[in-house]
C-alpha cells in the first residue's frame, strides 16, 4: 500500500475572501507506519509543495522535520507492532507551514514530548550519545510544538515559519 494523498491542492484563486485567506496549500495524507511509506510520503509531499516556489532552506527544513517526526512514529510509537496508520495535515500560508500529525501508536513516555537537549559535539566521538539528536532538531526548527494524547491517539502539532526576509523597494 502506498501513502494516500487524500487531498493536496493549491486553493482556487477565485474563491474570494474567507477564513482561509492567504492559504496557499492544504494537504492531507495517510500512510502506513513503515520506513518505505515514510520515504514515499516525503517524496510526494515535497513534489506537492514544489509549485509554491519555496526557498531551498525552507523546503529542506520541512523535509528534515517531517522525516524526523514520521520516522520517530515508525520506530518508537509502533515499535515491535504491526505497522499502524499515520495521518498528517499540512497547510502553508505566507508565514509558513502548520502541521498536525496523528497516530495510534504508543504514548510518548510520561505523556510528554522528549526535551531534545543540545548535544555538545566538541567531544570524543565515542562519548557522543547514539540518539537524541532528532528531538533537538525538531524543537530547534519548529515553533508552537505541542503534543497531546486524545482518545488513544498521539497528536503532534507544530509550525515551521517561513523566515524569508522581504526587502522594501528592492533595498
Amino acid at each position: 500500500m502506498h501513502p494516500e494523498m487524500d487531498s493536496c491542492k493549491l486553493p482556487d484563486k477565485d474563491r474570494g475572501k474567507s477564513e482561509n485567506a492567504g492559504l496557499r496549500l492544504d494537504c492531507r495524507m495517510r500512510l502506513k507506519a513503515t520506513p518505505e511509506d515514510v520515504r514515499r510520503a516525503l517524496g510526494e509531499f515535497c513534489e506537492a509543495v514544489r509549485p509554491l516556489g519555496l526557498s531551498a532552506e525552507l523546503t529542506g527544513t520541512v523535509e528534515l522535520v517531517l522525516a524526523e517526526v514520521l520516522n520517530n512514529i515508525v520506530e518508537h510509537a509502533y515499535a515491535g507492532a504491526n505497522a499502524g496508520q499515520i495521518e498528517f495535515h499540512a497547510y502553508y500560508m505566507d508565514s509558513g507551514f502548520r502541521f498536525e500529525i496523528a497516530d495510534g501508536g504508543r504514548e510518548m513516555p510520561g505523556g510528554l514530548l522528549p526535551v531534545g537537549d543540545h548535544v555538545d559535539l566538541d567531544t570524543d566521538l565515542n562519548a557522543l550519545p547514539e540518539g537524541g539528536f532528532g528531538w533537538y532538531l525538531i524543537h530547534d526548527l519548529t515553533e508552537n510544538l505541542q503534543y497531546h494524547r486524545v482518545e488513544g491517539q498521539n497528536r503532534l502539532c507544530f509550525t515551521i515559519p517561513d523566515k524569508r526576509e522581504f526587502s522594501i523597494c528592492g533595498a
